[in-house]
């Protein structure tokens, strides 16, 4: 039995009692007229015997005073347990009022808890915690949510932001931001709009008027002028920023549209764009992921191959070494270039795969032929620890480490020379040679030759094919070409097409060409 029933088990077992007993009671009175005391009284009255009546009433009398007496005990006696019952019960009726009451403020305080941490866990899923306005998760779910109706879409970049952040410090990087954030709340302080930061210098501006596209242009040109007039100010210093903006009417795909349209903003160096179809990258975005499914089946079903292009000595014609060159090759069994893949691969983070695999493979395929080979890294490369240490390993294990030769290419932008003269101090004490790759191309500089320890110069191919018909390029080549020799350095030339270039450059004193008129990078036979 429970025990919050056992008190009214009890109260209605005593109930049931005091009944019966005045049952029992009621029917004994009510008996009495068998009992010989009322026979003799009615006997005595019959016979008008009148001095015996007295006497006999009176023993009557006492007869019921006694179980008077006896009913009042008893009655008294299941009223005071009943009274006791009903108290306890009353007492435990207010204890579990109590409780329950107490419970009850427990359980709000917790919901109330509860609900604030909701509130709080929202807010901070939702508002993007430096400018304290809604952030890329809130813009995801209002562009979900068709209620919201948003017309049009506009995506804000801040030009050359990380520029920033590196000349003044991440601090004064953040107050732009908040400062950038307030201006664009104020400007935009319509019911209509909302305000978001996307990422780092990123902000979008949805609004649910309608608009015409000729009403929208006027709208960016004027946020434009806004911003890019405007003077923000970071302790002692003032900046004037640039904006470049994307802008979408699409409803059906707003961020992605205005996405392309910012990108076409900057390709055309536009302050701003309107998306229209002709900025439509999906296509492109559909190859680029193909080319990256392609690339990572090529790793995993090792369809990642070398070519290798010989590299000859003028002096006698001969082979000095052959370059490295990566290719992949497709499941039909067509040959794909790097210009194809390779970028994309810097983009989606399998560069540095293909790197190991190429090292892997030219050490592997050079171990037991005696010739010299060439490896192009670059500066991302050389920047990272994994990759060196693998080189490292490679260079220790191989056992003629003075075949091996390294090419740095020059047309990366080397953002710290330390780093990549630790590295070729390294390999060349260790017995390997080094060469600065497509020099004389867009981002040359001839620091490059100053702050690097090389042995060799590759002069780009741009420059060489070119070399018979553009004077200034056969100036340029003559010019690298009389600096490397003053300096002690060998020079290579490539893309060397035919005899005419190739007599042109031995001409000049080129050490080493290669290119088709040579041979044609061949796999490993």
């Amino acid at each position: 039995m429970k025990k919050r029933g056992w008190f009214r088990y009890f109260f209605l077992v005593a109930m049931a009692g005091l009944f019966l007993y005045d049952l029992y009671i009621t029917l004994d009175i009510f008996s009495l007229q068998e009992n010989g005391i009322v026979r003799e009284i009615l006997y005595r009255v019959e016979n008008n015997q009148t001095a015996d009546l007295s006497a006999s009433l009176g023993e009557l009398w006492r007869h019921l005073e006694h179980r008077k007496q006896q009913t009042l005990m008893v009655t008294y006696g299941f009223s005071l347990l009943m009274f006791a019952t009903l108290l306890a019960l009353f007492v435990r009726h207010t204890s579990a009022l109590k409780r329950l009451r107490k419970e009850r403020n427990e359980l709000l305080k917790e919901r109330e808890t509860n609900e604030r941490l909701q509130r709080e866990i929202a807010e901070r899923l939702y508002t993007d915690p430096l400018t304290g306005i809604p952030n890329g998760n809130a813009l995801k779910r209002d562009l979900s949510e068709r209620e919201h109706g948003i017309e049009y879409l506009i995506h804000i970049d801040i030009d050359a932001f990380h520029e920033i952040n590196e000349l003044y410090g991440d601090d004064t990087g953040d107050e732009l931001l908040r400062q950038l954030a307030a201006l664009l709340k104020n400007r935009f302080n319509r019911p209509h709009f909302t305000i978001y930061r996307l990422r780092s210098d990123e902000f979008v501006i949805t609004s649910t008027k309608n608009l015409s596209r000729i009403e929208l242009d006027h709208e960016l040109s004027l946020l434009i002028s806004a911003v890019n007039n405007h003077r923000f100010r970071t302790g002692s210093d003032s900046f004037h920023i640039a904006i470049r903006a994307g802008a979408s009417l699409e409803r059906e795909n707003l961020l992605a549209t205005a996405g392309m349209a910012l990108k076409s903003a900057k390709r055309s160096y536009r302050s701003y764009c309107i998306y229209s179809h002709e900025h439509d990258l999906t296509e492109i975005y559909r190859t680029n992921l193909s080319w990256i499914r392609e690339i990572k089946r090529a790793l995993e079903e090792d369809r990642i191959i070398l070519h290798y292009q010989p590299i000859v000595r003028v002096s006698d014609d001969s082979i000095n070494s052959y370059e490295c060159l990566v290719r992949i090759v497709d499941r039909e069994g067509t040959i794909h270039y790097p210009v194809e893949f390779l970028e994309l691969a810097k983009r989606s983070k399998i560069y540095f795969d293909i790197t190991m695999r190429v090292i892997d493979q030219a050490f592997a395929s050079f171990l037991n032929h005696p010739g010299h080979f060439s490896i192009n890294l670059s500066y991302d490369d050389i920047a990272n620890g994994n990759i060196v240490g693998f080189i490292i390993e490679k260079v220790r294990a191989f056992p003629e480490p003075h075949r091996i030769h390294f090419e740095i290419l020059e047309c990366d932008k080397i953002e710290n020379y330390d780093i990549v003269r630790r590295f070729t101090d390294k390999v060349r004490r260790m017995g390997c040679s080094i060469s600065l790759d497509d020099f004389g191309s867009g981002y040359s500089n001839f620091e490059h030759i100053l702050m690097l320890d090389i042995d060799m110069l590759k002069i780009d191919g741009s420059l060489i094919k070119n070399i018979i018909h553009d004077k200034n390029s056969r100036l340029i080549v003559e010019t690298i070409v009389d600096f490397a020799k003053r300096l002690d350095l060998d020079t290579c030339c490539e893309f060397v097409s035919d005899k005419e270039i190739y007599d042109l450059l031995k001409g000049m004193g080129v050490t080493y060409m290669q290119g088709f008129y040579l041979s044609k990078p061949k796999p490993y036979h």
